[in-house]
């Protein structure tokens, strides 16, 4: 299936709206070595994101085996996120990962980073791998000491892109469509509805695709109905790239645009179609 992508910016887009709160290691953690203190404190306490890196980096060369190691590790995926480098970020994530194999936060940016570089099939040794962190994140036990208002927080940030990774996987490579269908709609029904206009909205492209796919899991009212979801929603210069998809599943489901207009303006007051959401082809209508 080839991707239609509405911006480049979207593909990352979480790399910046995520706002989780930080699971470090427990605050009873004490480092005995005065040195270390001194360095750990120096480092930690930098403002500026380029030499509080170089700091962190420098303190993790310098005690490889540090108690806080984890929590240092935490820090270098905050400090890379806001210099924007995703590929320091997700060797942060990955030694974090080493230390903390269900570090649900180490587990969240290696799923972001790796899923936005699955973008065909060529690249399922990516996407398989990212597939099969997100399954592992969506296992993931709640830390102890970690409060269960924390742990929703970072739940309800990390599971959306895990069933995206999941299902990315399942399209791109698998071409197991019906899967995918199903990994999509888990993570659109985990959006409020102002985010499934936001960073929901190109995974609501993705699932119409899914849908307009040949196989058993085509349903071209279900591909309509989000198709237009996404069009009502998408940028202005985007629309005219959704319309002709957008058109032609109502047509294969309906026979002609007639009541189409009907279906936009439906589909722009809900995420998903009413049970039993159907298009009835239009009597004597050649599709």
């Amino acid at each position: 299936m080839k991707k239609l992508v509405l911006a480049s910016t979207m593909l990352f887009a979480g790399i910046s709206f995520l706002s989780v709160p930080t699971l470090r290691a427990q605050d009873s953690i004490t480092i005995k070595d005065p040195a270390e203190v001194s360095a750990y404190q120096t480092a930690t306490a930098l403002t500026d994101p380029k030499a509080k890196a170089a700091a962190l980096e420098g303190f993790l060369q310098k005690y490889p085996q540090s108690v806080v190691k984890a929590p240092v590790l935490d820090m270098l995926i905050d400090t890379y996120q806001s210099l924007n480098d995703p590929d320091h970020e997700l060797a942060a994530a990955t030694s974090l990962l080493q230390v903390d194999p269900a570090n649900l936060k180490g587990i969240l940016y290696s799923v972001l980073i790796e899923k936005s570089k699955c973008t065909k099939p060529s690249d399922a040794q990516i996407c398989d791998a990212a597939a099969a962190l997100a399954q592992k994140g969506l296992a993931a036990p709640k830390p102890a000491g970690t409060a269960d208002d924390d742990w929703k927080k970072m739940t309800d940030a990390a599971y959306p892109i895990f069933h995206s990774a999941i299902a990315i996987d399942d399209s791109t490579v698998k071409r197991d469509y019906k899967a995918a269908e199903d990994q999509y709609t888990a993570e659109l029904k985990l959006y409020t509805d102002d985010q499934s206009k936001s960073q929901g909205l190109q995974d609501t492209l993705q699932l119409a695709s899914a849908y307009s796919q040949p196989g058993p899991g085509q349903d071209m009212a279900q591909a309509s109905w989000f198709f237009a979801r996404a069009w009502n929603f998408a940028p202005a210069s985007y629309k005219a790239q959704i319309e002709p998809k957008l058109e032609g599943s109502y047509r294969k489901a309906h026979g002609k645009l007639e009541g189409l207009d009907a279906v936009k303006t439906k589909a722009a007051a809900s995420t998903f179609p009413p049970l039993g959401f159907s298009i009835t082809p239009a009597p004597g209508a050649a599709k």
